[in-house]
């Protein structure tokens, strides 16, 4: 799989850029204009400053969580609240026009983000209420656990182990993120996509459990 390297040598998978829009807005920013304090010299700058940032407070929340200090739909809340807060600091030239005829304030960053993300969660809900709807009812008959969702994933436990379900899931090339905390069921984290991809993760995931 194809690692993504930042300046600050975080690294992420490249693959996340075509399923987490708010990481694309930040990643593949040309507005390098800002969080100029957190660098010593203009030459420096790479646009990706603040996503950096970002991954930072995601890191902390991250622990947080794995801590048991919060509830899964409560990180789950807190972690889009986070990614999406700063998006109105990215974005391609066209994006950033696009933005300003929409007539979203940039300079006003919190507002600028919230309107954006309100856009882009309007837009998915439409894309995804029939693929969660499919993974809703494949849960109930399949008896397990979830929790629900007003983004582009879903989240279920499950009654065997988080890891060894991935690696099941992953011979038949279905990519989900296993969820193991203390204290809490082992889960997964399974993005919604078309109805087939949905169909082939759902038999895919009945296999694993089987």
């Amino acid at each position: 799989m194809i690692k993504i390297t930042l300046q600050d040598g975080r690294q992420f998978d490249a693959k996340r850029l075509e399923e987490e829009k708010w990481l694309s807005y930040l990643y593949y920013t040309e507005n390098h204009g800002i969080n100029m304090e957190r660098v010593e010299v203009v030459e420096q700058l790479s646009g990706r400053e603040t996503l950096s940032y970002v991954l930072r407070t995601l890191d902390i929340l991250e622990e947080d969580y794995k801590a048991g200090l919060l509830q899964p739909n409560e990180y789950e809340i807190v972690k889009m609240t986070l990614q999406w807060s700063e998006v109105s600091k990215g974005g391609t030239v066209k994006e950033r026009e696009y933005w300003r005829n929409k007539e979203y304030t940039l300079d006003i960053h919190n507002l600028a983000s919230a309107k954006i993300y309100q856009e882009f969660y309007e837009d998915t809900l439409k894309v995804n209420l029939s693929g969660l709807h499919q993974y809703q009812k494949a849960f109930d008959e399949m008896g397990l656990k979830y929790y629900d969702s007003q983004t582009n994933f879903i989240y279920v436990e499950i009654p065997k182990d988080a890891t060894e379900v991935f690696n099941t899931m992953l011979h038949d090339g279905i990519i989900i993120r296993p969820q193991k905390l203390p204290g809490y069921p082992d889960a997964l984290r399974i993005s919604i996509g078309t109805a087939d991809e949905n169909e082939r993760t759902i038999r895919s995931l009945k296999k694993a459990l089987a």
